[in-house]
């Protein structure tokens, strides 16, 4: 971890990929175990807490407020018998609820939160195709995108309900969608942008930073903002491996949660 001009350990491996900042000071970094727990390590000191709450973590989000984990894993359901599905606790750990059971076998994969809180993302990849669900706690579960190619790499604005996906397989070339629940996803292609592009992640004002290559989701690209709304784009820098972005943060609301289990369509 940077902080200014010093460097720090954060006490994860840089192989791990579900490293998380807490919400919303960004005091710890959460991240889930090659074991499959969860663990939080205070962001100056390293200080590891195990935070689990489930028999297996597989990824986890913070809620923005700050107060609640939502995490995919397997735990153990009101029927006594062990349950895949998305569950929220406290940030502690105290207090796990199912919230998403998984019913159809899918794959849960890649969650996050709107920056408002009110809606959970995430991917499901079914037999024949991937889904990214969007859910509620009043409204339910819903379908926001979905596609017969993989989907991944799911990133969320921290400013505004829309969300952005990598879609194609990373051996091959790669196209980003964006979207939200309520809108009609969107290729980044229909801006003239060509070659394998992945998202990076978003900047005020619904710009969206992504890495574009010849093929793949790896090595050096050029990296380029996009502006959803007014449907152009323009390069940042050449020859950029890895990226990411930072960006302030809207005034979520408290959590709210569904008592009954949600089934994944």
């Amino acid at each position: 971890m940077a902080r200014g001009a010093s460097v720090s350990k954060s006490g994860y491996l840089p192989t791990n990929v579900n490293v998380n900042w807490s919400s919303p000071n960004g005091s710890s970094l959460l991240a889930t175990t090659a074991n499959g727990d969860l663990v939080k390590r205070n962001s100056a000191s390293a200080a590891r807490t195990d935070v689990s709450f489930l028999d297996e973590h597989l990824k986890s989000a913070y809620h923005p407020a700050g107060k609640a984990i939502a995490s995919i894993g397997t735990g153990v359901g009101s029927d006594g018998e062990l349950t895949l599905g998305i569950w929220i606790a406290d940030n502690t750990g105290v207090g796990p609820k199912l919230i998403v059971s998984d019913e159809s076998a899918a794959e849960l994969d890649d969650l996050v939160y709107s920056a408002n809180g009110d809606v959970l993302f995430f991917t499901a990849k079914h037999e024949m195709e991937t889904h990214v669900h969007s859910f509620e706690a009043f409204d339910g579960l819903g379908i926001a995108f979905d596609s017969s190619k993989p989907i991944g790499m799911l990133t969320s604005s921290a400013s505004e309900e829309r969300v952005a996906v990598s879609v194609g397989n990373c051996s091959g070339v790669v196209e980003t969608w964006f979207g939200s629940k309520a809108d009609e996803f969107r290729s980044v292609s229909e801006f003239g942008i060509t070659g394998s592009v992945t998202p990076v992640g978003w900047l005020p004002g619904r710009r969206l930073a992504v890495l574009v290559r010849p093929s793949g989701c790896t090595g050096p690209g050029q990296l380029r903002v996009v502006h959803t709304d007014e449907a152009t784009s323009w390069v940042v820098a050449e020859g950029v491996s890895v990226a990411g972005v930072r960006s302030p943060h809207a005034i979520p609301n408290e959590l709210a949660v569904s008592i009954g289990s949600q089934v994944v369509a």
